[in-house]
This record gives structure tokens, sequence and C-alpha cells, in this order.
């Protein structure tokens, strides 16, 4: 996957690391007509990416060549306000449709995970998967869309058995200079209760997060769905 952190001032600035699908995910946010930066990531949550070597920044946009594309061209709005930004998602997976554009207004301050988190729960189609991974907030993790309820699943031994997951499941917590403080007890049920609540509401906020035990389960990879026209998620 390639991917970016865009910058966009006039109305709003977010910071999120943004952590999906290694090869074929583009995420793109607009602003204002107006992107000050974009840059492939390297760091999350300011810790050198295991893969960062392996990731290409050469993905080409197909909405780029559009230059006549305005807002007024967006038929999905959420949310009331005077700001306004637009939201668009590329898959590059061979499915269609490819590229999916919303529309965000509000008023006063938001984020970028506000504003993803409010069309996830508007439009049904839409599935986020996100985390709190520290201090600098919630990492996306994963997006899925669909005309029906998604069917998304999590491999746990493979959560456990993944070397780029530094995350300790069961005691001892070898892993404290990074912070983790506890361990779940029952991992399998915390997530598919997460599941069950996020393919209602639209959003699945990942369970084994550094608010509950000081470090997050870096396990992206192994979240799978096995329906829906995209899906991707990835560390």
């Amino acid at each position: 996957m390639s991917f970016y952190i865009i910058q966009c001032i006039c109305f709003l600035e977010f910071y999120i690391n943004i952590m999906l699908m290694r090869k074929f995910l583009s995420f793109f946010f607009v602003m204002a007509f107006y992107v000050v930066g974009a840059y492939a990531q390297v760091l999350v949550q300011g810790q050198p990416h295991p893969s960062a070597r392996n990731i290409s920044t050469k993905q080409e946009s197909q909405l780029r060549a559009d230059a006549s594309f305005t807002f007024d061209d967006i038929q999905y709005w959420v949310g009331n306000g005077s700001n306004k930004a637009a939201l668009v998602i590329e898959w590059h997976d061979g499915n269609r449709p490819d590229a999916i554009v919303w529309g965000y207004r509000w008023d006063g301050e938001a984020t970028g995970h506000d504003m993803i988190v409010a069309i996830a729960q508007a439009d049904p189609r839409l599935v986020l998967l996100t985390q709190y991974t520290g201090w600098m907030g919630y990492t996306i993790d994963g997006i899925g869309y669909g005309e029906s309820r998604l069917n998304i699943s999590y491999d746990l031994e493979g959560a456990k058995s993944e070397p780029k997951n530094a995350f300790k499941f069961e005691p001892p917590i070898t892993n404290p200079l990074l912070g983790q403080t506890s361990h779940p007890e029952h991992p399998a049920e915390d997530v598919a209760a997460a599941i069950r609540q996020g393919v209602q509401t639209g959003v699945i906020y990942h369970p084994i997060n550094a608010e509950r035990y000081g470090y997050p389960s870096y396990d992206y990879d192994h979240w799978s769905c096995s329906n829906g026209i995209h899906w991707q998620a990835g560390w």
C-alpha cells in the first residue's frame, strides 16, 4: 500500500497515523482543494515501521486527472456546518467502485479522525477499524466497504505469533520499556464483542489498545473480511 499523511490548512489541521494496507489502498484527504504536502509514512506513533523499506510511494491517484471535480460533485454529505472537506478513498484492488468520495461539514474544530468516524457511522456501506495507540491518538488500521454487512474476523493465534507485534498476550510482560502494563484476560471475546458492535455502528474500536494496556497490539494483518466489495487492513 502507499498512503499519505496529508496536512491541510485553512479550515482544519490533522495529524493522524494511517496504517492501512501495504499495497492497494491509497488514502487522500482533500481540504478546500489545497493540499499542503504529502509524504510516505515511515513512522507509526514516532516509531519506525518495520516494513517501511518495502512501502512503495509511487501509487498514483486516478482522481488527479480530473481537475474539474469540485465539492458540488459530491453526492454523499455528512454533518452540518460552514466548513467542508472531502474524503477520497481509492482501493486499487480491481473491484468497483475503486474511488469513492464523501463530503464532510462541521463548525468549530474537528480532526481527520473525527471526519472519518462520522462518515463511517453515517454510511452503512463503510466500516472503519481504528485503535488508540498512544498519546498521539488514534490510528486507522482497516477500512471495509460493501452493500451488505461485512463478515469481519480476527486471527488471535496469528496476532500472537506475529514477529512484528511486540504486544504480549500472556505473562510475563517482557516489554515494559514499550509501556505495556497488563494483558487481556479474554482477547478473543473482547475482539468479537468489538466487531459485533462495530459492524452495527460503522466503527470498530480495537479493544487491545494503549489506553487499556499501556501499549497496543499492532496486529492489523490478522483482521480479515470474507465478503464485501473492498477490505484492507495491515501493519
